[in-house]
C-alpha cells in the first residue's frame, strides 16, 4: 500500500531543505498508514528512490505526494526558481552502496 502525504516539504520540524537532496527526509500528514491515524505528522527515514510523485524511504515505505506544504512552495520558488511541481524532488546523491539495486521498479546505479 502507498502512503499517502499531505502538506509535505522536505526536511525536518525546523526549516526546509535545499534541493537537489542528498539523504534527506520528508514531512507531512500521513493518510492510509498502517501505524499512524489519517493526519498525524510524521518525519520518514531518508529517501533513497523518486518516480514522479512517489517517494521510496530508507525504511522501505512507499509515499505518494498529495499537497505540498504552502510555505515550502513559496520557498521553492524563491530559492529555486527552476523547480517544477511535475518533478517535485530530486536525487543528487542518494545514500547508497556501490552495488545495483532494484527499487520500486526502476533500476538504479549505487554511487561509489
Amino acid at each position: 500500500m502507498i502512503i499517502e502525504l499531505t502538506n509535505w516539504a522536505v526536511g525536518g520540524t525546523i526549516g526546509f531543505h535545499k534541493l537537489p537532496l542528498d539523504g534527506q527526509k520528508l514531512n507531512g500528514e500521513v493518510r492510509n498508514h498502517s501505524y499512524y491515524d489519517d493526519g498525524t505528522f510524521t518525519i520518514t527515514s531518508e529517501i533513497v528512490n523518486i518516480k514522479g510523485h512517489i517517494v521510496e524511504t530508507k525504511g522501505g515505505l512507499l509515499y505518494r505526494l498529495i499537497k505540498i506544504n504552502p510555505i515550502y512552495r513559496r520557498w521553492l520558488k524563491i530559492n529555486f526558481p527552476s523547480w517544477d511541481s511535475k518533478t517535485p524532488i530530486i536525487i543528487r546523491n542518494p545514500p547508497m552502496n556501490n552495488k545495483e539495486e532494484r527499487g520500486n521498479g526502476i533500476k538504479i546505479k549505487k554511487r561509489k
